[in-house]
């Protein structure tokens, strides 16, 4: 059976999925050029999906591996992470990783690209709540017993 085969009939539309994450992160963090790789699950079977290619010699296995498991994916791959191959398929739904300047010379969506801009800024995004009616909760930020820093939403109302 395969898991998700229902979800992906409902979304109607095809898409081209770059999850390349090396337009905002290090390039020299090991592994980062295999994140692309990731989006896979994603998709539907009549997707297109651009993945590194140096995964491409692990595509068997990773094919075994989604049938195993009962993902359904798809088969359409381009191996190149370059943002100007979805230019050969402007009719596909454009989902990305992140939507900077570069990615926007490619898919022009200027009305996206600011609002990530605006979110991905911390001065914005932090303060935000203090700005807000008093019926909105203030971020409480916290230290999990893993070390990890997360934040979460108070329960107590502003006054």
């Amino acid at each position: 059976m395969i898991a998700n085969v229902k979800a992906c009939a409902q979304t109607g539309k095809r898409r081209i999925f770059n999850h390349d994450i090396l337009s905002c992160t290090h390039r020299d963090v090991p592994g980062n050029y295999l994140y692309s790789g990731r989006a896979l699950g994603l998709t539907c079977p009549d997707d297109v999906i651009q993945i590194h290619p140096f995964l491409k010699q692990e595509w068997p296995s990773i094919r075994a591996h989604y049938a195993r498991i009962g993902l359904a994916h798809t088969d359409h791959v381009i191996w190149d992470v370059d943002r100007a191959r979805m230019n050969d398929h402007p009719e596909l739904e454009a989902s990305m990783f992140f939507f900077g300047p570069n990615e926007n010379r490619h898919r022009r969506d200027r009305d996206w690209q600011r609002v990530v801009e605006y979110i991905n800024d911390k001065n914005n995004f932090v303060p935000w709540p203090a700005t807000c009616e008093s019926t909105y909760r203030r971020p409480a930020v916290f230290m999990a017993s893993n070390g990890w820093l997360g934040s979460i939403i108070s329960p107590i109302p502003v006054t």
